[in-house]
């Protein structure tokens, strides 16, 4: 068939079916699965690495945190050792002081 006898439409689907046949070649269609497989790969990397940053973030945390509350409980727990109760009572914050008022 030459090209100057093809109708416009018969031009379109020539044109059409050579696209799609270029699309599904070996190559290109090898080339279509490393990229997917490159951009899935990457976001997992991403996740893995947000994932690390947020644990690691917690756990800094908790280390500065655990003197301070380390010191209060050992107080606390001398307070009770030593039957004063009042004194150990007094450490508590103010709002677990008011759920749990002191009885004398």
């Amino acid at each position: 068939m030459k090209l100057k006898n093809m109708s416009q439409n018969q031009l379109l689907s020539l044109l059409l079916l050579n696209q799609k046949a270029s699309i599904l070649r070996p190559r290109n269609l090898k080339k279509t699965v490393w990229i997917i497989a490159g951009v899935i790969f990457v976001g997992i990397c991403i996740c893995l690495i947000l994932c690390i940053a947020v644990l690691a973030s917690g756990t800094g945390s908790v280390v500065k945190e655990q003197k301070p509350i380390m010191s209060v409980l050992d107080t606390f727990m001398r307070e009770m050792e030593a039957k004063n109760g009042e004194n150990a009572y007094s450490l508590f914050s103010p709002r677990a002081q008011k759920q749990t008022p002191l009885q004398i």
